[in-house]
């Protein structure tokens, strides 16, 4: 069984997120035996990633950077918390998945 990882900045959210919109990449992406590796372990969690820290303050908070798995076992995934992190330079939070490979 051969196993398969994308991750990256999708700029759209999740359908397991907003369903009241079209949400493509994450409906074809489940479709094809792909798992969202941070919703699978926070269920419940929004885990927002986009906007971060001082940038974007008035625009909606979403989770638009996702890493996907296929055909591997999701241990563990949180988000970066960079809000305070006055060194962080970039409008997104980072997604950490550790992956049994």
């Amino acid at each position: 069984m051969i196993g398969a990882i994308i991750a990256g900045d999708f700029n759209e959210p999740s359908h397991l997120d907003l369903e009241n919109i079209k949400t493509p990449v994450s409906i074809e992406l489940e479709k094809n035996g792909f798992v969202d590796t941070y919703r699978h372990i926070n269920k419940d969690s929004l885990g927002y990633t986009w906007p971060a820290g001082k940038f974007y303050k008035k625009q909606p908070k979403q989770r638009i950077d996702f890493i996907y798995t296929k055909n591997l076992k999701v241990v563990r995934s949180d988000i970066y918390d960079n809000d305070n992190d006055s060194t962080w330079l970039s409008d997104h939070k980072m997604v950490i998945s550790d992956i049994n490979l």
